[in-house]
């Protein structure tokens, strides 16, 4: 056996065969590599790092098999950092430290990318994600491969994360200011989607048994609290739905310089649709994707309906929907029924693609924008059509259920409550003149502060 080869060895209790003092590397029962550890004449030691330019090998004493001596090196490594060993040869410690092992541990030693790895095979074989939602958390965990991917997954911590978000930062800050193509900041929401796709990898690890228990680490949330969306009047609603429309009137395109003047008829119809598409989110709360996808067959206008199909919900990925139906009232069926007159009768799509009528059209984003440019009314988006349709519906007294129901949302109204509950001006004092009238909210009379046995006992009256 040549001087510098290695051995395998699942249990100190079997010696090396090797000549006395020679330091070999520990391998598990797999034949992987136990990183950190070293083992010589049938004793372990751990390789640890007290700064960038010292590594010593100390003697773990106590461990006799490998999950108590990855154990026990995790505890000195704790220990290193808390101060309460010092490198070996400083004042007041000994050449090798000698430590009780902290308890058994699961798995051997498996760095954070080959957990990244695994979490990733067994995420796509299974299917857990869409392709979109998994292409997101990659690139994220893409980023902690980058920083720390040779890491071992027990050496992850607190600091890790804090290091890891300022890094986040630093790196995005040197590629703006090289002015690299598609370099951008990175938001406080990114560096918590980064951290959750994490905790995913590290929630596979212990079902793996890569750990036995999912490490405590500490993360203050980077995203900043969204700002509170407003309630947008049924005037701003009217002349956003219009702004579009006016533009393509031929009084304005006259004013239009000539070779613009074809471009603005061309997109008549798009005006159109988007006006149609825009007032129909907001008499539904329906989702910018699944709006896009709406199809006339599911319009019964028998039962007087409109059904959701749920499937295509969320543009991106993310979990669809439930299929529901909206039932009509006077604002919505009048809606429909004029959409119906100017609808295209050759597809069934709601808002069909003007190249190819076959499919229905990808997005009406760019006349939002334009839109807003010509009403001046900057914060509004589609996702407002949620608020404005909930908010009604708690205004007119529909109950959190159902509501909940209407916007498929999956905890009986909680969100409805907390988070769409906007009233409009004047909502408040019109809900104070329901308690004029009628018998009074407090008793006439005080209750008495003494009772007799019998009154306790006794209906009022008896």
């Amino acid at each position: 056996m040549k001087r510098n080869e290695t051995y395998r060895v699942a249990d100190a209790s079997k010696p090396p065969r090797k000549r006395k003092g020679t330091f070999n590397q520990v391998f598990d029962e797999d034949g992987k590599r136990v990183r950190g550890l070293w083992i010589r004449n049938g004793v372990y030691y751990a390789q640890v790092r007290f700064s960038p330019t010292q590594t010593n090998r100390l003697h773990l004493q106590d461990a006799k098999t490998i999950p108590q001596a990855i154990a026990a090196r995790q505890e000195l490594r704790r220990k290193i950092d808390r101060g309460e060993i010092k490198p070996p040869g400083s004042e007041g410690q000994k050449p090798t430290e000698e430590i009780k092992q902290a308890g058994p541990q699961a798995g051997g030693s498996h760095t954070l990318k080959e957990a990244i790895d695994g979490y990733q095979a067994d995420r796509d074989a299974l299917e857990e994600k869409d392709k979109a939602t998994a292409a997101r958390e990659d690139s994220g965990l893409k980023k902690w491969i980058e920083f720390g991917g040779s890491t071992e997954l027990n050496d992850v911590d607190s600091k890790f994360l804090k290091d890891f978000a300022k890094w986040r930062k630093e790196q995005a800050t040197e590629a703006l200011e090289k002015q690299k193509k598609g370099a951008r900041t990175v938001g406080g929401r990114t560096l918590d989607l980064n951290k959750l796709a994490l905790d995913h990898v590290f929630d596979w690890a212990v079902t793996e048994k890569w750990l036995l228990a999912k490490p405590a680490l500490e993360w203050k949330k980077k995203a900043k609290a969204p700002k509170e969306v407003r309630l947008i009047p049924e005037s701003e609603l009217h002349a956003l739905c219009s702004a579009n429309l006016t533009a393509l009137e031929p009084e304005t395109i006259a004013t239009l310089p000539k070779r613009w003047r074809h471009l603005q008829v061309q997109y008549a119809g798009t005006a159109q649709a988007f006006s149609d598409y825009l007032r129909l989110i907001f008499l539904t709360g329906g989702r910018e994707a699944e709006m896009i996808a709406q199809q006339w067959p599911n319009v019964d206008w028998e039962r007087k309906v409109i059904h959701f199909p749920g499937q295509t919900a969320k543009a991106g990925g993310g979990e669809p929907a439930d299929p529901r139906d909206i039932p009509f009232y006077d604002k919505l069926e009048a809606h429909l029924k004029a959409m119906w007159k100017r609808r295209d009768s050759s597809n069934d799509w709601m808002f069909p693609s003007i190249r190819n009528p076959k499919k229905h059209t990808n997005s009406f984003r760019k006349q939002l924008t334009h839109a807003k440019k010509l009403t001046k009314i900057r914060d509004v988006g589609f996702h407002h059509g949620k608020h404005f349709f909930i908010s009604g519906c708690i205004m007119r007294g529909v109950d959190f259920k159902t509501i909940a129901l209407w916007a498929s949302h999956r905890d009986g109204g909680m969100l409805v409550a907390t988070k769409y509950g906007h009233l409009a001006p004047g909502h408040s004092e019109s809900q104070a003149a329901k308690l004029n009238g009628g018998a009074s909210l407090l008793p006439t009379q005080p209750p008495s502060r003494s009772r007799s046995p019998r009154s306790a006992h006794t209906p009022p009256g008896s």
